[in-house]
This record gives structure tokens, C-alpha cells and sequence, in this order.
């Protein structure tokens, strides 16, 4: 059996992308570059919470989330030519639509796990906190149930 990892790369440079029709306007959903990539990672990792070992203990602000990468890889289709979509604007939309297109820019950018590989420990809670939001809990809910957990730990409640 030949080991994957000696097997050749070959890459195309064409960056993916997907149509996207929202309330009967044309959009492209763009894979990121290198830049955009780290912009989103960068941003994902300042809403991190910290706890006193230096782990990662929860999210300390949802809001805009999702629509920040959206705003990165979205774009209106008028008159043939791409323009960039609003974070306000996304942030007016319906949440099932923000968490669909937020789900497809993850998959098109490579941001996230394969569906089929299996989830760890440590993936749990980032797992249970999007199916939250997919089934339309508030995030504001979300985040003090977090905290609210985080303090039971602190005073080993947990």
C-alpha cells in the first residue's frame, strides 16, 4: 500500500466560487486567498475567551460572526460586475440564511473540519454551539449560557 503523504500535489490556482441567489438578487460566494484566509482567522481568534492556563475556554463575542466571513467571500452580481455586500446588509438577512452561506464559505475556503472526519473532545463545544444558532437560538443566549458554564468551572461547580 503506497503512503499518502508520497504521493505528488498538483493544485489549481483558480479560486472556487458558487452563484448564489438571495431574494431574487445574483451573488457569487468567492473562496478566500492567503489574505482573506488570515484576515478571518485572525478575526475568529480575538473573539476567543482565554482561561488562566492560556486554553481556549469559549467565545467571548458572537456578534457579526458568521457575517464578518461573509463579508470577506460574498459578493452582489449588478450589471455583470461583482460589488462587496454590507456587513450590515448580511446582518438584516434571515439567520438560517447567514448560517447556510456561512457553512458554504467555510467549505468552499477549507475553513473547517471535513463533515467526515470524526469530531474530538475538543470540537464539541464549537460543534454544539453552531447546531444552537442552526435551530435559531439567540447568540446573545449562547454566549451567557457560555459564560455561565465558564464561571460553574472557575468555582468547580462543573
Amino acid at each position: 500500500m503506497q503512503d499518502k503523504n508520497n504521493e505528488p500535489l498538483s493544485f489549481d490556482l483558480i479560486l472556487a466560487k458558487r452563484d448564489v441567489t438571495i431574494g431574487g438578487e445574483q451573488f457569487v460566494l468567492k473562496e478566500l486567498d492567503g489574505v482573506g484566509r488570515d484576515a478571518y482567522l485572525n478575526d475568529v481568534g480575538h473573539r476567543v475567551r482565554i482561561d488562566k492556563d492560556g486554553k481556549a475556554a469559549g467565545v467571548k463575542n458572537f456578534k457579526g460572526m458568521q457575517a464578518a466571513l461573509l463579508t470577506m467571500s460574498l459578493r452582489k452580481v449588478v450589471g455583470g460586475k461583482e460589488q462587496a455586500v454590507s456587513l450590515d446588509e448580511i446582518q438584516s438577512w434571515p439567520a438560517k440564511v447567514i448560517s447556510k452561506l456561512f457553512d458554504a464559505a467555510k467549505e468552499l475556503s477549507d475553513l473547517g473540519k471535513e463533515q467526515d472526519e470524526p469530531l474530538t473532545q475538543k470540537d464539541i463545544p464549537e460543534a454544539f454551539i453552531e447546531a444552537l444558532k442552526k435551530h435559531g437560538v439567540d447568540e446573545d443566549v449562547i454566549e451567557e449560557a457560555i459564560e455561565d458554564s465558564n464561571k460553574d468551572e472557575r468555582v468547580g461547580n462543573g
